[in-house]
């Protein structure tokens, strides 16, 4: 495993589209749980969201519906990341490594944001997201350090 990561082959531009199956993971889970929603996803999440009291189950595909919400907005981030270490030719390990850092702090964020619905343990679900967000930045100083300040 550590030569997929350390190794010579830059495999960092994988993470993008796997991040998008990750990110579509809830959303399909959601719709196999619940089944085919004949009024369409959206409209049936904004119902849900209208209600006063939600169950327990309603409020499981909500949260569902919010990760995957959530990593769409995140992709573009990643994939800018990425592109800008590639252009900086960062280190491949470098790359690899903090693109399947990332890649594993989403798998736990997910998990999290899905399944904790209590409040003395929602700190698990900041912690595993800013993993994440702390890949990209690195990425975005690092390259910034490689195409400006080694100059």
């Amino acid at each position: 495993m550590s030569s997929y990561i350390y190794g010579n082959k830059n495999y960092s531009m994988y993470a993008v589209p796997a991040a998008w199956v990750m990110t579509a993971a809830p959303f399909l889970y959601t719709l196999h749980t619940w089944g085919p929603l004949k009024d369409g996803p959206q409209r049936y999440f904004d119902q849900q969201e209208a209600k006063e009291n939600l169950t327990k189950d309603e409020k499981f595909v909500l949260r569902a519906k919010a990760a995957h919400q959530d990593g769409i907005d995140n992709i573009p981030i990643l994939a800018l990341a990425l592109l800008t270490g590639n252009y900086a030719k960062l280190p491949t390990s470098t790359l690899n490594r903090l693109a399947a850092t990332y890649l594993i702090s989403r798998v736990f964020y997910y998990i999290a944001c899905i399944n904790i619905d209590r409040d003395d343990v929602y700190p698990l679900r900041s912690v595993s997201y800013l993993s994440g967000t702390a890949c990209c930045l690195t990425l975005f100083i690092n390259s910034a350090h490689a195409l400006y300040l080694d100059s």
